[in-house]
């Protein structure tokens, strides 16, 4: 007789044989563990996306208005950059996103530097918490956009780096002259690559 535990299985040993009766209780631990399987992976889906919320909002509390504004902001033009990539490519995108930038006469370089500095970080935080991963040239046109709206010039770079098996492709911005979402001698690193972006493989 089966344990009580699988009442289903209980008459099996009376009609059919061992062998058939321990092919019950192998049948009847798979149908009981698999809904059980089911419920951990979505009470660990759950937990993850409980600790995200958790730690972007104790991140978000830390803001003030302006930041979060511009967080947000971040947040949405990186998903429309990379669904700009795959339906009219880099080039069209940019040149939709991307206006020129006035002249703000009561700013400084160095206020224009920390506020870029500034943007690239949120950038940056809005990347970790977008759906995917994106790749350093959607990180990098979303800064620019940021910028080019907040009247800062900037220059999206992109180069690439000879690796022993296929080149690398990076993409980062400056502002006045410096790098302001990457490490400062990134630009010594890599070498201009004034091609097409499309169907390039980028960090």
């Amino acid at each position: 007789m089966l344990p009580g535990r699988w009442p289903e299985w209980r008459d099996v040993g009376v009609i059919q044989t061992g062998q058939v009766v321990h092919a019950g209780i192998s049948l009847c631990k798979e149908h009981l563990r698999f809904p059980f399987v089911r419920i951990s992976a979505g009470y660990a889906v759950f937990m993850l996306i409980r600790r995200w919320l958790t730690r972007a909002r104790m991140f978000v509390t830390g803001l003030d208005r302006q930041d979060r504004n511009l967080l947000v902001r971040a947040w949405l033009l990186l998903h429309l950059v990379r669904i700009g990539f795959r339906v009219v490519g880099f080039q069209r995108i940019r040149q939709l996103l991307v206006r020129q930038a006035v002249e703000v006469p009561d700013r400084d370089e160095i206020s224009n530097l920390e506020t870029a500095r500034r943007a690239a970080v949120l950038v940056a935080v809005a990347a970790k918490y977008s759906i995917g991963s994106p790749n350093c040239l959607a990180r990098s046109l979303t800064s620019a956009v940021l910028l080019s709206n907040m009247n800062i010039s900037s220059e999206l770079r992109l180069g690439v780096k000879k690796s022993p098996n296929t080149p690398v492709f990076h993409a980062w911005v400056e502002v006045e002259g410096q790098v302001i979402n990457d490490d400062p001698e990134v630009a010594s690193e890599y070498t201009a690559f004034a091609g097409d972006a499309d169907g390039r493989v980028f960090d």
